[in-house]
């Protein structure tokens, strides 16, 4: 299994929270924010298995710099997608397909650089091989807060059979984060997916939306909230759990 990092947004709604409190943060890329024992990066590296097949860093042409610096030395790929401004930006799915073009099709995993897992690759691989199907991280998000997020529908199996992006009226509070483990087969239809969808790419919901109906995926259920680096309040929120 090979594994396709995503790493090329731009932060712009944490840059727009500093102060001059936190001076030191500007110009960092969500994936290197300090935290302790290391930045995010750090910490979803150790969490991959040593026999992990290639991996796969896509970033933006403003920070490649950066990761090209604090990943020298790992074997780590890493692909300048090309953007300098979020305008330009080829969005989640379009750095996606860079990734994976840039590998051997095969079995791989989709992780969101800006995310603290809080369970195992191999419990989530346990799953991929015995339901031999694709998997998705999913956890329960509040009620209050769970309109704000990608939701899905879950059969008593754990198949995924709904999607949808921050729905008003929530069907369940089954919560997804950027952490996929793909089948092969997976690839083509997220290069149909591309050919069909063009000006639909900037969110991995959009894609998985369209995905679950082409291919089983299943959900691996987690109950304690995944922590992601949204803006300043969720940076500080994360750093508070990490012991």
């Amino acid at each position: 299994m090979h594994c396709v990092i995503l790493a090329a947004g731009y932060g712009t709604r944490l840059q727009n929270d500093l102060t001059e409190e936190h001076k030191d943060l500007e110009g960092l890329p969500k994936a290197l924010l300090p935290l302790k024992g290391g930045c995010l990066l750090d910490r979803l590296l150790k969490w991959l298995p040593q026999d992990i097949g290639k991996v796969v860093l896509v970033t933006n042409d403003i920070y490649h710099d950066q990761f090209v610096k604090h990943l020298e030395g790992t074997g780590i790929t890493i692909i300048n997608d090309g953007t300098r401004t979020p305008e330009e930006r080829l969005g989640a799915i379009g750095d996606l397909i860079l990734g994976l073009d840039s590998l051997p099709e095969d079995d791989t995993m989709v992780l969101a650089s800006d995310l603290l897992i809080p369970v195992s690759f191999e419990e989530l691989h346990d799953l991929f091989e015995s339901s031999r199907a694709s998997v998705i991280l999913t956890y329960h998000e509040p009620t209050a807060t769970i309109h704000r997020k990608g939701v899905v529908e879950i059969e008593e199996d754990g198949r995924v059979v709904g999607f949808e992006e921050k729905p008003e009226k929530p069907k369940s509070r089954h919560a997804v984060c950027t952490v996929w483990l793909m089948e092969r087969d997976v690839i083509e239809h997220i290069r149909d997916y591309q050919e069909q969808y063009p000006d639909k790419l900037d969110r991995p919901g959009d894609a998985m939306e369209y995905l679950i109906h082409q291919t089983p995926w299943y959900a691996y259920k987690q109950e304690d909230k995944v922590l992601d680096v949204a803006g300043l309040d969720t940076y500080e929120e994360l750093a508070r759990e990490i012991k």
